[in-house]
């Protein structure tokens, strides 16, 4: 499911009930199996996260 249905479907913001969400990113590629359709983009996710964190 791509983020833009997945905002139109979902009557709740996320940060309304998860008070303590650090990052939240949405991405113009992929779709439901977005790991295995684009892995270089949830690579590069992954090591920007962990670089934050250092």
């Amino acid at each position: 499911m791509q983020a833009s249905a997945l905002r139109r479907r979902s009557p709740r913001s996320p940060a309304r009930d998860h008070k303590n969400i650090v990052r939240w990113n949405t991405y113009d590629v992929g779709g439901h199996y977005a790991a295995h359709q684009v892995p270089e983009v949830l690579a590069r996710d992954i090591r920007d996260f962990f670089a934050g964190l250092a």
